[in-house]
């Protein structure tokens, strides 16, 4: 399940995404962030209850003209005030719904879009932390791992018992999309390494098992084959914040605000009550 659900959105990402590989990364940014918010107005306008939501928020309009009207009757102000906190509470069950329902979507979109743009890929020459997760007890195990050309292994093993952990320190020689091979009990696995001087690109911070919930969190490379002692194999790039005008934005932040500005900017063009 979680393989068929990567595969379609990994495909739709990087068919998405590819034309803007040599951009500046607020493009594909600015993209993205415009047809999540057009498909968050679809999916509200079709799983909400519309007409509720504007006869509530009329109510909550009738009741707040009271207020200012009557502002000297004690009376009229309070039982104002309680009617506004009852389709206060009624609004926010019509809202629930469709905040549910866009909540799938948006996670599986936030999973692939930090494929994009939560880490920037190796520099040539520059070095990351290679950590490699066992089963069992490192000191025990016979893993071993060897480079492709354009990847350099700088450190010796550091076998980590209580983590049960096999760490290397490893660096990009030349650009491209370079793997590790991995042996252990006599099977193997690669581990691809992206090197870049384009800090916008594709990168896989981890390969997993096939868990569910792992292959859906991770979701760059196919899973670990089952019959091999390695539950994850991660390198430790480094962070891809976008440059604001000398500032360090988190993607994350700058995705929901400005599918947050689209939505509500677009909201009177669908005709839709929010």
């Amino acid at each position: 399940m979680a393989s068929a659900i990567n595969f379609i959105f990994g495909k739709a990402f990087d068919l998405l995404l590819f034309p803007f590989k040599n951009m500046n990364p607020w493009v594909g940014m600015i993209v993205v962030s415009l047809l999540t918010a057009l498909l968050m107005l679809w999916v509200y306008k079709y799983s909400s209850n519309q007409e509720g939501i504007k006869k509530v928020k009329d109510k909550i309009k009738a009741h707040l003209l009271e207020l200012r009207l009557y502002k000297d009757n004690f009376q009229v102000t309070l039982q104002a005030q309680k009617k506004i906190l009852g389709y206060n509470a009624k609004y926010m069950f019509y809202a629930l719904k469709p905040m549910l329902v866009m909540m799938i979507p948006i996670v599986l979109i936030l999973i692939q879009l930090d494929l994009w743009f939560g880490c920037r890929p190796l520099k040539p020459g520059e070095s990351a932390l290679l950590k490699v997760t066992m089963e069992q007890s490192p000191l025990q195990s016979d893993l071993t791992v060897q480079p492709s050309p354009g990847i350099q292994i700088e450190t010796p093993a550091l076998r980590m018992e209580d983590e049960k952990e096999i760490d290397w320190r490893v660096k990009g020689l030349q650009e491209g999309l370079h793997a590790l091979t991995f042996k252990v009990d006599n099977q193997s696995f690669t581990k691809q390494v992206v090197v870049s001087a384009n800090p916008f690109a594709k990168v896989s911070t981890a390969r997993v098992r096939n868990q569910f919930l792992d292959r859906l969190i991770d979701p760059g490379e196919p899973a670990i084959p089952q019959n091999v002692p390695v539950t994850k194999v991660e390198i430790a790039y480094a962070p891809h914040d976008l440059n604001f005008f000398g500032y360090a934005i988190n993607w994350l932040i700058a995705f929901f605000i400005l599918s947050i500005i689209f939505g509500f900017g677009l909201k009177g063009f669908f005709h839709i009550e929010v």
